[in-house]
């Protein structure tokens, strides 16, 4: 049966004239569309009404007019009529796909910017995926910098909701254009941001540390964003494996006046120096210490165990630097974790090259080597491939940290030299067993006293190399 709408479409059909049926086309969406304003079934009518058109190319013409007339819809409810409208055309026309081609490409078009306009960029990302590069779609070119961006902030928004694994993939897809952005600093910046966002997520922070550090050295975002990348930097640096690259960082950091205003900015200097960080008691503080390293917004109370797990790495790594071996119990003790904790702990960093040492469960103790820090995972982590002339970039990032103090109106304390006699030369923390026996330790004392008896033993042997 032949509707009043089929009926104008046959007529329009007759026109000689290209372009005159192409602007009846489009007045006849236009109407189509303020009739249907209640009952929002305009795409449904469309396709009635082309049921009993046979020829491709007024097919074309048609849903082409139809489609410019949704586009250019706007009452100020994009998420109530045009979104809808466009997904439902989209999806009919998917099944004649070469017919309509003009026509889809216009529709996906209009949904990314409506996508981004609102912030929607996961959205945004799924319907640019079908857009070509470089093609003109109604006076509009999709460049592969747009498709760059729209995943970057893709990324950025599953990394909000705590989905890596689609973060990744967002990431992934942007990552195909890095070649061609090679000018393009801003878009290669938000990148790197967002990579180095996604390693911390993933528990891959040693491989951040010199991300966001990069980012330090360039002119990149706002004050705000600077300073947020400065705390994103040391939260990373503290729960990082350890390293020499690392504790250069930690040291850096640690004279940088401006980052005082955060809350690890103690720990940071504690674990500059090779310093047991234990947390004893719950108070203000700690609360505070806990929301920055789990990027809580709640003032919540934290678990001491949870919170010293994070410092587990750190505080391993120090004490190899005290003890040639020492039992499993007072280890534990000492890192103030639970045995097995500790242990797991030790086993990651001997398992990722990052200790060298031997765990004997069957005597309850561990051997440190001679040399505990392997230089292998410094120069890996140096010369990772994603971070091209990581190496040449180090003293411009290093001194970018004090000028960020000047640029805020603080002066750093004077920069330590980096040629000064390291905290991992083999003889600067060393004490043979014959100095000191671990075991006759474990006895006497309770954590809180070990702590303090190590940490006098740790500046006795550092008065006594000078």
């Amino acid at each position: 049966m032949e509707t009043e709408t089929t009926t104008r479409i046959i007529s329009i059909s007759k026109l000689p004239s290209q372009i005159q049926r192409r602007e009846m086309f489009f007045d006849l969406g236009t109407q189509m569309i303020s009739e249907c304003k209640e009952s929002n079934n305009f795409e449904s009518k469309i396709f009635a009404s082309l049921d009993q058109i046979s020829d491709s190319s007024i097919l074309q013409e048609c849903m082409l007019g139809f489609t410019k007339a949704l586009v250019k819809l706007d009452d100020g409810d994009s998420k109530g009529r045009i979104i809808p409208g466009l997904l439902k055309l989209v999806e009919n026309m998917k099944s004649k796909e070469r017919l309509y081609e003009e026509s889809i490409f216009l529709a996906r078009r209009k949904l990314v910017d409506i996508y981004k306009s609102d912030g929607d960029w996961i959205n945004a990302a799924e319907i640019i995926t079908y857009l070509p590069s470089g093609m003109p779609i109604n006076n509009v070119v999709t460049s592969d910098a747009e498709k760059m961006d729209v995943y970057i902030n893709s990324a950025n928004k599953f990394l909000q909701l705590s989905d890596v694994s689609n973060a990744d993939l967002m990431l992934g897809k942007a990552g195909q254009y890095l070649k061609d952005m090679k000018e393009n600093s801003k878009l290669l910046n938000n990148f790197k941001f967002c990579q180095a966002k996604l390693l911390d997520m993933n528990g891959e922070h040693l491989k951040a540390v010199p991300k966001y550090y990069e980012l330090v050295s360039t002119n990149y975002g706002n004050d705000g964003t600077k300073l947020d990348i400065l705390k994103l930097l040391i939260k990373s640096a503290v729960l990082a494996y350890p390293s020499e690259y690392r504790n250069e960082i930690l040291k850096k950091l640690s004279n940088s006046q401006v980052l005082q205003k955060s809350n690890l900015y103690s720990i940071v200097q504690k674990m500059s120096r090779n310093q047991l960080v234990v947390m004893k008691s719950i108070d203000d503080k700690v609360t505070k210490i806990y929301n920055e390293i789990f990027q809580s917004k709640e003032n919540k109370t934290t678990n001491l165990d949870e919170i010293n797990a994070k410092f587990c790495y750190h505080n391993t790594f120090a004490i190899s630097l005290l003890f040639e071996n020492i039992d499993i119990d007072t280890f534990a003790k000492l890192v103030a974790v639970d045995k097995f904790t500790a242990i797991q702990a030790c086993t990651n960093l001997i398992t990722n090259n990052f200790l060298n040492a031997y765990i004997d469960q069957i005597d309850n103790v561990i051997i440190f080597s001679h040399k505990t820090l392997l230089n292998a995972s410094d120069s890996q982590q140096k010369n990772d491939d994603s971070q091209p002339n990581q190496k040449d970039n180090d003293s411009t990032s290093l001194e970018n940290i004090d000028s960020f103090d000047t640029f805020f109106g603080s002066t750093s304390q004077t920069p330590q030299n980096v040629n000064e006699p390291s905290y991992f030369n083999d003889q600067y923390w060393k004490i043979t067993e014959s100095h000191t026996n671990p075991a006759s330790i474990n006895t006497d004392f309770e954590s809180g006293d070990l702590l303090e008896m190590v940490e006098k033993v740790a500046n006795f042997v550092k008065l006594a190399q000078h």
